[in-house]
Order: structure tokens, then sequence, then C-alpha cells
């Protein structure tokens, strides 16, 4: 019988980015005073995600009203969800110069 030591509850912590969550701005678009564990980015690039987050956010509550309605078959919603997706998104763009949606390249 093999036995598995138990696991250590820390140690995933060292991989996680940050404790708290990062937010550079408040509600009310407010600049947040404090330093931050991360530099902080361009104000045409925090309007840039904040631009494609609501686009995602109507996106996601058309198709939803689509579903309901009959007209889409299925849509998992993502709401909620925007802060991660659109900065990954653009993060990997910025890497491979392609859209991570549709896989097409920039030139």
């Amino acid at each position: 019988m093999t036995v598995v030591p138990p696991h250590r509850t820390a140690d995933y912590h060292e991989f996680l980015p940050a404790d708290e969550p990062v937010q550079y701005v408040d509600e009310s678009g407010a600049r947040l005073p404090g330093e931050v564990r991360y530099p902080v980015p361009e104000p045409d690039r925090l309007v840039e995600l904040y631009r494609k987050m609501v686009l995602g956010r109507r996106f996601d509550q058309q198709a939803t009203a689509l579903t309901k309605q009959g007209r889409l078959a299925v849509y998992p919603s993502s709401r909620g969800q925007e802060a991660c997706q659109v900065p990954a998104a653009m993060c990997l763009h910025q890497l491979t110069g392609s859209s991570p949606l549709t896989g097409t390249r920039s030139r």
C-alpha cells in the first residue's frame, strides 16, 4: 500500500500573484493611492482594457438574451469574468501578434 504524505496547504500560495486582488482604480474611475506589486499600465492601456471589458459584458448580455428567447441554442455566460479574460487575451495578443479569439494575426 502506498502512503501519500499530506499536502501542505501553504505550497500553492507561492504561485499566486498576490494575497489581495489588484485594483488600480476605484468604482468611480479615480486612481487608488498606494503601491502595488505590479507596474501600473499607461492610462490609454487602462482605457482600452475598460472598453474591451464593457464590450465583453455587452456581448454576454446579448447572447444570454438570445438564448432565453430560443434564438441561440446554448451560451455559457461569462458574466463577471471580464477582468480575467480581457487582460489575458490582450497579453497574448501582445506576445504572439495573434488574436486568441479569432486566431488571426495582425500585420
